[in-house]
């Protein structure tokens, strides 16, 4: 089904009036802006009961629950990103009767009727809002940095950028997650070289978890005292003794962890600087790729598909351009 339809018979506000001077309007950004708080707190209550679960040493998780937090107050802030947006459009441009057609591929194709312009604009894969039918919506933007599409009223509002608009982007994610996911394998490669060291166990504690221990530090040479998670159960004939590793790199330098890595959180930090840095280029690396595709089969935002290019004529072949041999003299007559 083509662009078209009837126009809505809802009364848009006055032209000259930004959009979100519509009651209607404020109400639905307002809506929208609160839909942020609950992805956050809960994903902050979840990464602090991990966090303390694993302090009190009742449960130590694996980092899928801390990865499940980040995301859902990734995701707030995403929200209230869009929420900025929003507002900035809105309180700038006035809404504009468009036709639509809305595509499976989550493109939205907007006509004016006026101008008879295609805008070609790209919604998010997750909103609830997003319009599903052909037919009118109200718009407010432009085509180059985008803007809000909402049914007819004000009332549902979506956000849509420029098709192919973030090559830029991308780029930059896949470079961070690059430069992420290299300083994770980094610290990785620096804790095999960490000194192993004997411990003396000084609170005479024989069950597995923290303890109090001195050693002497092999970077310093000094003799030092520091917490450290003991594995007990330890040999009759040596009841004090413990084995670790002490941090040679970075700003745990000096901290002591046992077999199982447990102690210090240089550890941590290096696996999760190794999964965020692989999640972001992977983002980088298939939204690049997306976008090439894009910018490949659609033309450009704020105009109307050109007519097909026709091939530039060949010049003619080297030896065309020669004249042609003259006829050979007639045979001269007899006398």
């Amino acid at each position: 089904m083509g662009i078209g339809g009837a126009m809505d018979i809802v009364k848009l506000p006055e032209q000259q009036s930004p959009a979100l001077g519509a009651e209607p309007t404020r109400r639905a950004l307002d809506d929208f802006r609160s839909s942020s708080i609950w992805p956050a707190a809960f994903g902050s209550a979840l990464i602090l009961v991990c966090a303390a679960l694993k302090f009190l040493s009742v449960l130590d998780l694996s980092p899928g629950p801390y990865c499940a937090g980040a995301a859902l107050i990734i995701r707030s802030l995403l929200t209230l990103l869009t929420a900025h947006r929003m507002r900035r459009a809105l309180e700038t441009h006035p809404w504009t009767r468009r036709l639509a057609e809305v595509r499976d591929d989550r493109v939205i194709l907007l006509r004016d009727p006026e101008s008879d312009t295609v805008l070609h604009l790209k919604h998010p894969r997750i909103n609830p809002t997003c319009p599903t039918e052909n037919g009118p919506l109200w718009w407010a933007g432009t085509p180059e940095h985008g803007g809000v599409v909402s049914a007819p009223g004000g009332t549902a509002l979506t956000w849509v950028r420029p098709l192919g608009g973030r090559r830029a982007r991308y780029r930059w994610v896949l470079l961070l997650g690059l430069v992420v996911g290299g300083l994770g394998i980094a610290g990785s490669e620096a804790a095999d070289h960490d000194p192993m060291v004997e411990l003396k166990v000084i609170d005479h504690t024989t069950k597995p978890g923290p303890c109090r221990v001195g050693f002497k530090d092999p970077l310093t040479h000094e003799h030092r005292t520091a917490s450290f998670i003991c594995e007990g159960h330890r040999d009759a004939l040596i009841p004090d003794l413990e084995y670790g590793w002490v941090v040679s790199y970075g700003p745990w330098k000096g901290d002591l962890y046992n077999a199982d890595w447990e102690g210090s959180t240089g550890n941590d930090v290096n696996d999760g600087l190794i999964s965020a840095g692989v999640l972001l280029a992977a983002a980088g690396g298939i939204g690049g790729t997306v976008s090439y595709r894009e910018r490949r089969h659609f033309p450009a935002a704020g105009t109307s598909p050109g007519p097909p290019r026709t091939p530039a004529a060949r010049p003619a072949p080297r030896s065309s351009r020669w004249p042609a041999p003259a006829a050979p003299c007639a045979a001269s007559h007899e006398p």
